[in-house]
């Protein structure tokens, strides 16, 4: 089995079912519609790690951005404090629960099979965001669609409004523009077919070695530390090698609008989770070389996990076994990871 081989393999696992993938797009595409009958909604589309395609399994939630007419509300928008923001997420709550709650107009309309429940149980308001429930409460990986309410910037991207978390009536508006980073992500994968498929091989690292990075970071981070056009093991040798010194709580959004991605990053822990795979990376592309094929893959699997294919004759349970002789073993002390709600999705 060649490294090649095996990523080939790990795909089936890291990629979203398709059966769940249907049906994030029934409910991304009923949302969608929905927003965009509303007269004062410029805009509905879907952002996130759907609409960039960088997904992973499980998927259970889906993004999705709602532009209001900035002419129909005047006084959103800029660096206001004294409450906008919070009746923008309060409207778009309203509004949801209207078109797609239990008595929703529109709700019944869209989905008229009854085959997906696209009713709406529960909103809460979050950060940026309206969270909306559409499976049954206590459920696990229940469902869930986050509506990013927003305008658009005078010069360039969008305001999005940024709730006080000390104060659910106050707040702010931050600029964003999402649709930047959907872009770029085309664009990559445009030069290299392997792109995607590699970041979501990184995000299921991330949360496998609880290296503490949200999804978004480690996307971002692909971005200057993932190379394209190179063979696939090597450009993930690179990746964990570049990333060690790239990380920081101070990596910014790409478009350069919302500063930073992560600013409670753990950069310690996550370097010392980088450095690790980069030594076991190294290490499986040199056995690759060596024609120990076998070697190499095992040594991707020390990083990436048991859910990482091994050869026929198995990896013999240690990492000593895939290495050159007398290389001890590496762990990777688990710990809890820090989330962060992101604009960006």
């Amino acid at each position: 089995m060649t490294p090649e081989t095996a990523f080939k393999r790990f795909e089936t696992t890291v990629n979203a079912d398709p059966d769940q993938l249907t049906e994030a797009r029934l409910r991304r595409d009923a949302f969608v519609d929905a927003l965009k009958s509303e007269d004062v909604v410029e805009r509905a589309r879907a952002i996130g790690s759907l609409a960039r395609k960088t997904q992973k399994a499980p998927l259970n939630d889906v993004d999705i951005l709602m532009v209001y007419d900035a002419s129909e509300r005047p006084s959103w928008g800029s660096d206001d404090i004294n409450g906008t923001s919070a009746e923008a997420l309060e409207e778009t709550a309203t509004r949801i629960k209207a078109l797609l709650g239990p008595e929703g107009s529109k709700v019944h309309l869209l989905n008229p099979s009854g085959r997906n429940d696209l009713t709406v149980r529960l909103v809460h308001r979050k950060r940026h965001s309206v969270k909306c429930f559409l499976d049954q409460a206590g459920k696990e990986d229940a469902f869930t669609v986050d509506v990013v309410p927003a305008i658009r910037h005078p010069y360039a991207g969008l305001w999005i409004p940024e709730r006080n978390v000390d104060d659910e009536d106050a707040g702010t508006w931050i600029c964003s523009n999402p649709e930047y980073l959907i872009q770029t992500v085309r664009d990559r994968q445009g030069q290299w077919d392997s792109w995607i498929p590699s970041v979501r091989a990184l995000k299921f690292w991330n949360d496998e070695s609880k290296a503490g990075m949200t999804s978004l970071y480690i996307e971002v981070l692909a971005l200057s530390a993932l190379p394209i056009n190179e063979f696939r093991p090597r450009a993930l040798q690179r990746f964990f090698q570049s990333a060690e010194w790239e990380v920081s709580a101070n990596l910014s959004d790409p478009a350069g609008l919302c500063g930073a991605i992560q600013p409670d990053l753990d950069v310690d822990h996550a370097r010392k989770c980088l450095s690790e795979a980069a030594e076991l990376a190294r290490k499986a592309v040199t056995a690759e070389a060596d024609d120990r094929a076998d070697d190499a893959v095992c040594a991707w699997r020390a990083i990436f996990g048991k859910e990482f294919p091994e050869p026929p004759s198995g990896c013999n349970g240690t990492v000593a076994a895939i290495v050159t002789a007398g290389t001890a073993a590496t762990t990777v002390a688990a710990r809890p990871r820090r989330m962060k709600d992101s604009p960006q999705g």
